[in-house]
């Protein structure tokens, strides 16, 4: 059987693994057996670190809880503003379309109450005014037009 290297491997009588080798097997070995490292492959002879504990701690899930409720409470209370907000809109609307109609219920009395027909016959009748016949014109206190003083 022929390897990735050329190399054949068999099992001899005391059941120990032996290499047999190949006449052509030193063309196929590149110089001083160079060897491609492997990502993520730690040498034998370092000292391996022991790695921090993954996953889910604690202290982890913990932290994640407690911000998990900050944003929580966070939008309960902008939420909270939001519709306060939208309320008093709602309520300075009401507001001003009373005050709109308030407005517009004076200027009807005020063109009501500002009729000459009105005024004539309030002056007729509460005052006892009597229409002028002359026309009416320019009135001389004395015999000069007063001016203004400059």
């Amino acid at each position: 059987m022929s390897g990735f290297y050329g190399n054949i491997t068999g099992m001899d009588v005391a059941e120990k693994k032996k290499t047999l080798q190949s006449p052509y097997q030193k063309y196929a070995q590149t110089p001083a057996e160079a060897r491609i490292p492997v990502k993520n492959e730690v040498p034998k002879r370092m000292p391996q670190k022991e790695e921090p504990q993954k996953g889910i701690t604690p202290l982890k899930m913990f932290l994640g809880f407690m911000m998990a409720a900050a944003l929580m409470i966070v939008w309960i209370w902008e939420t909270s503003n939001v519709r306060q907000g939208l309320t008093e809109i709602e309520r300075m609307k009401d507001q001003r379309l009373e005050i709109e109609k308030a407005n517009e219920a004076i200027q009807t009395e005020i063109t009501r109450m500002s009729g000459f027909e009105r005024i004539q016959k309030i002056a007729k009748e509460q005052l006892k005014m009597v229409p002028s016949t002359e026309k009416p014109g320019v009135i001389f206190l004395e015999d000069k037009i007063l001016q203004p003083k400059r």
